[in-house]
């Protein structure tokens, strides 16, 4: 048994150098370097001044361009968004002012609707399940009437009206 061992640990040191003294002897020193990869040991670089400052330079003149489109596409898109920004509030306080008109009749509309589905959920499934839906139309009627045309288009509305007697007085006045 020692024997054996012996001579594996034999095979295998003999092995392992016969193979390293064969890489370093049949691979030339420039595939070596490539397939070890960049060291220190192989390639050796030299600190080029010149170099260094056109570098930098030219870094820095990339870096300046740069900032200078980076601060004129800004510029572009703030002010694209203005304008598109007016041009949605002036569009949306439009039919904020015609949903507030018309509040009630949409209101009792989604009411109308609801009732109208309700027979074809009762005709399938649970009807527990699908009451919990119907009360779910009436909560989505009861959403929009409450919170989105009451306040947002009761404010654009209001708005616009105080807008109006405000002009209304200076012509007035005149």
């Amino acid at each position: 048994m020692l024997k054996r061992s012996a001579k594996i640990s034999e095979f295998t040191h003999h092995s392992f150098v016969n193979f390293s003294m064969n890489r370093q002897i049949s691979l030339p020193i420039k595939t070596l370097s490539v397939w070890r990869g960049p060291s220190a040991v192989n390639f050796i670089v030299e600190f080029n001044p010149i170099l260094f400052l056109f570098s930098f330079l030219l870094s820095f003149f990339v870096f300046i361009f740069f900032l200078s489109f980076l601060r004129l596409f800004l510029s572009f898109f703030f002010v694209f968004f203005f304008l598109f920004r007016l041009f949605f509030l002036f569009i949306f306080s439009f039919f904020f002012r015609l949903f507030f008109l018309f509040r009630f009749s949409l209101f009792f509309l989604l009411s109308f609707f609801s009732l109208l589905y309700a027979p074809f959920f009762f005709l399938y499934g649970d009807p527990i399940f699908h009451y919990l839906l119907l009360c779910r139309f009436y909560f989505i009627s009861f959403f929009v009437y409450f919170f989105f045309l009451n306040y947002v288009c009761f404010f654009h509305f209001a708005m616009s009206f105080y807008l109006f007697k405000f002009f209304l007085a200076v012509f007035l006045s005149f």
